[in-house]
């Protein structure tokens, strides 16, 4: 059973987040309300599934360095 320090914290972070990413709530009463059924919500704005993890995004960059390499090193010898 998770003590009620714990469940508090939690309950003030999803508040947070509801502030933070929602634009219709506009006070702390407004958040606590519609961080309850948050969870279970999943528009674009309460999930950021359009972001790239961290590891996706230094992957793309990898690739696309090996990219600029490989087209330097064909034009060079092309000439």
């Amino acid at each position: 059973m998770r003590s009620r320090a714990f469940r508090r914290a939690q309950q003030q972070r999803m508040t947070n987040k509801a502030l933070r990413h929602l634009p219709w709530v506009e006070t702390r009463q407004d958040a606590k309300k519609v961080a309850n059924n948050m969870r279970v919500c999943s528009c674009h704005l309460c999930t950021n599934h359009d972001t790239p993890t961290l590891s996706t995004m230094r992957n793309n960059v990898s690739a696309n360095q090996q990219m600029e390499d490989l087209y330097a090193r064909s034009s060079t010898t092309a000439t």
